[in-house]
Parts: C-alpha cells; sequence; structure tokens
C-alpha cells in the first residue's frame, strides 16, 4: 500500500469491510485483498474512485490534495428555505463546536492524537460553514463578478 492508497484502507477499515463491499457489490474477501499492502489484486482507479465517492471522507484523498497542494471543500448546495441568517448563524454554531473539542481536549491537560483529529475535522466544518457563506454572499453581489 503506497501513500496515496493508505487513506483508502483506512476509511474502510473504519467503515468496515463487510459495508463497503456490500455498497460496491464485491465481495469482502476481494476487497480486502485488494486493500492489502502486501496482497497481489491491484486496486484499480475506477475502484479507488468509486469508494473515495461512496465514503465522502476526505481522509481517502488527502495525500493525492496534499501532493498537489490543494485543499477539498465541500460544495453546500442552498436549501431553498435557507437565509444568510440561517447561514451565519450554522457558522457560529460550527466556530462553537470547535471550542467545545479544544475543551474537551485539554481537560487532562494534554492533546492526543484523537483529540487533535477531532479538533482537525471540527475546525474543516467551520471552514467549510464561513465558504458556504461567503459563497452565497457572492452569488448574491450586483453586479455578478466575473472570473477573467
Amino acid at each position: 500500500m503506497d501513500l496515496y492508497t493508505a487513506g483508502i484502507q483506512q476509511v474502510v477499515k473504519e467503515a468496515g469491510y463487510a459495508t463497503v463491499a456490500r455498497e460496491l457489490r464485491m465481495d469482502e474477501g476481494r476487497l480486502h485483498k485488494k486493500l492489502d499492502p502486501d496482497g497481489t489484486v491491484p486496486l484499480t482507479l475506477a475502484d479507488f474512485i468509486r469508494i473515495a465517492v461512496m465514503m465522502r471522507d476526505p481522509r481517502a484523498v488527502t495525500a493525492i490534495l496534499d501532493e498537489m497542494g490543494l485543499v477539498a471543500v465541500p460544495v453546500e448546495r442552498p436549501i431553498d428555505d435557507a437565509s444568510l441568517c440561517d447561514r451565519i448563524i450554522h457558522q457560529q454554531v460550527a466556530v462553537g463546536n470547535v471550542a467545545q473539542e479544544v475543551q474537551a481536549a485539554l481537560a487532562d491537560g494534554k492533546v492526543d492524537a484523537n483529540e487533535a483529529w477531532a479538533i482537525d475535522r471540527a475546525v474543516d466544518v467551520a471552514i467549510e460553514k464561513l465558504c458556504a457563506l461567503r459563497s452565497e454572499l457572492k452569488e448574491m453581489a450586483e453586479p455578478k463578478v466575473v472570473k477573467g
């Protein structure tokens, strides 16, 4: 298993091989073989993409994005009745969740790897909410900004 497929392996392991194999309509044993670092059955690009899209877990593609110097931000589809104020509230709640994760992590005086991951995830969610707010504001702008 190389650096690029290690993320997929971790995501599938946490979700459960049986669950992922069922969703992929693949034999669980075959999925194990494809994700085995020393296995002889290759993980195809098509399988990699199917798993990454199905799992919707950024860890599946983080190494690839890092290599390219990119960051992925999920596109939040606007909800018909969601107002700008709702987006602001959602963003503020997300920032509050970051503070809660940090407070919980520091309760014992140290931050372990799982707590750091939880904080990282909470920060990502807060950034996503802020980006969604920014996107909605840009869409509301008159006249529309034209990218050149």
